[in-house]
């Protein structure tokens, strides 16, 4: 993943500005019910040129620690930054998110821990492990009536997916994300890399019905992301994945313009689905996170099972529908945040740093093991549970309903180089 600087820093601030374009002149007004907001300062501007020059200059990440990194800058840090730009965003969400960006890429780039091992299973029998479990959880569902909510309707996935959660017992909230977060995406990307094409295609249809038996939209995206990150040319990554949000972007402003001075229905979707709710929502929760909490009682982990009942709840609302709540004025809103907002909601900026540093650490951690099992792999097999923590959990809730701790314990099992592909 050898780079030029100053290509992929010149690409970053293009798309900086591309997408600050969409925010300023169609998100900020086609969707201000949802609070965004269409205001420009050029001291803010100077400040967010700053931050991106910054961490693409100064910070020097190697192996698959670049990788992370340039998730981390172009999921999180510049759209948080084309909000404090071009969206209204304060001052104090400028400050945590910087702060909490570098600490997080500081760890993940010069931070070496070592690597825990167990015993050294044959990757042919891990795979066949993972597409039992998965094919045996699949076929639980069924079992016990899913089928009754089998749904492949992308439009109609909030009609089902009540029910098809409450015909299962509580405990599948735990082994859904399991297998949907972390054994399919290690079946697909073992598969490609052993050249089982097979099991590859069980995979991709094991993803296919979870969606359709729970009616959650992201496991059909999780395959085409996978096969997508391990199938791009791999030393030219952050130029490939910054000339994916820039496309992103351009073709993201022509669709709201034609939305805008059209009267066609079929106009709107493609840059509200990417732009406004993959880029920008997740920064855009970040800052009601802090703008609530700032002025406003704190958690303080009561909602996490990791505070043993220590601290009681200072809401009858759980944060996410709390934020949901206040904002747009509905208690069934679920605004999930990532490390940064349920940091900030916990112990405010304490809350952020604590979060950063183990995120970090966990990053640095996976970086660890690709270079011990094969960097392709990991990135591949890590890669939704790391957005995950990125923009749409807690960080504790992340370790048992989200697979993030059951991703940590497999990874004990694979043999050095075994998975080899490395960058």
């Amino acid at each position: 993943m050898e780079n030029s600087k100053s290509t992929i820093t010149i690409l970053a601030l293009l798309y900086f500005f591309l997408l600050g374009a969409v925010q300023y002149f169609y998100v900020g007004t086609l969707f201000g019910y949802f609070q965004f907001k269409s205001e420009f300062s050029l001291f803010n501007l100077a400040l967010s040129i700053f931050s991106i020059l910054s961490v693409y200059v100064l910070l020097n990440p190697r192996g698959l620690a670049i990788a992370y990194s340039q998730v981390l800058y172009v999921l999180i840090l510049i759209p948080s930054l084309v909000l404090f730009t071009f969206g209204g965003a304060s001052i104090e969400f400028f400050f945590i998110t910087f702060l909490s960006t570098l600490i997080v890429a500081f760890f993940v780039t010069y931070m070496k821990p070592p690597v825990v091992t167990g015993y050294q299973f044959n990757t042919d029998t891990l795979l066949l492990i993972f597409i039992a479990i998965s094919v045996l959880y699949i076929l639980s569902i069924v079992a016990q009536g899913g089928l009754s909510y089998l749904n492949f309707n992308l439009s109609k996935v909030y009609d089902y997916r009540g029910a098809a959660a409450d015909n299962l017992p509580s405990f599948y909230k735990y082994l859904s994300p399991l297998v949907g977060k972390v054994l399919v995406p290690l079946i697909i990307v073992m598969s490609v890399i052993k050249r089982k094409i097979f099991y590859m295609l069980i995979g991709v249809g094991c993803s296919v019905m979870i969606f359709g038996l729970t009616s959650h939209k992201a496991p059909v995206i999780y395959p085409i992301l996978v096969l997508a990150l391990y199938y791009m040319p791999w030393r030219n990554l952050p130029i490939y994945m910054l000339s994916g949000v820039i496309f992103i972007c351009i073709v993201s402003f022509w669709d709201f313009y034609m939305m805008a001075n059209s009267s066609s229905p079929y106009f709107g979707w493609f840059g509200s689905i990417l732009s406004r709710r993959a880029l920008l929502i997740p920064a855009h929760l970040n800052s009601m996170y802090i703008e609530f909490f700032s002025q406003n009682p704190v958690y303080l982990w009561s909602e996490s099972k990791f505070s043993f009942g220590l601290s009681e709840m200072p809401y009858k609302l759980p944060s996410v529908f709390m934020i949901g709540y206040n904002f747009y004025g509905d208690m069934e809103i679920s605004a999930n945040t990532g490390w940064i907002g349920s940091g900030f909601a916990n112990f405010r900026i304490y809350g952020v740093i604590i979060y950063s540093v183990i995120l970090g650490s966990i990053l640095a951690y996976f970086s660890a093991l690709g270079d011990r099992i094969g960097q392709k792999f990991v990135f591949g097999a890590t890669f939704v549970v790391v957005i995950t923590l990125f923009s749409s959990t807690d960080l504790t809730t992340a370790l048992l309903t989200h697979g993030l701790l059951a991703l940590l314990f497999i990874m004990l099992f694979f043999r050095e180089n075994a998975m080899s592909g490395n960058v």
